[in-house]
């Protein structure tokens, strides 16, 4: 069992929440939210315990207790980090249709420390910019976090 020395020591979420013993991936309501743990450091391909269990519990959620549907996992599917890159390829080519089927409304992963935000260009805001340039122009620009 992946975690046992830390799960003996420290009381997670995983312990009084809704999933196997592993604690690796688990669910469980946060008033009007049914939040979704998965590992992606554990098998999640089709017909692992992981996927069977996920398919199941998603299939449970009730909609009219808990409108919110929320999924966690670390690496995320995209980012624009070239270190990263293609990292959550494998756990997206698994699992990205079942958050889609059961309408997930939110996903948080993390994994990269780094954030993509829109900015200005330089200049875009300046009082002079010709008309056609009045609208600030974005791109991406990566800030440690």
């Amino acid at each position: 069992m992946p975690f046992k020395a830390y799960n003996a020591r420290f009381w997670t979420a995983a312990v009084q929440a809704r999933g196997p013993s592993n604690g690796t991936w688990y669910s469980l309501e946060l008033g009007m939210i049914h939040w979704v743990f998965v590992s992606g450091y554990e098998d999640f391909s089709a017909g692992s315990p992981q996927q069977a269990w996920l398919e199941a519990d998603l299939a449970s959620v009730d909609r009219a207790i808990t409108p919110w549907l929320v999924v966690s996992f670390h690496e995320p599917f995209m980012n624009s980090n070239k270190a990263h890159q293609g990292e959550g390829n494998a756990l997206q080519a698994a699992l990205e249709s079942l958050f889609v089927v059961a309408k997930t409304d939110v996903v948080f992963s993390g994994h990269v420390h780094g954030a993509c935000r829109p900015v200005r260009r330089r200049g875009a805001h300046r009082a002079g910019v010709r008309a056609a340039h009045a609208r600030p122009a974005l791109r991406r620009r990566h800030h440690r976090l």
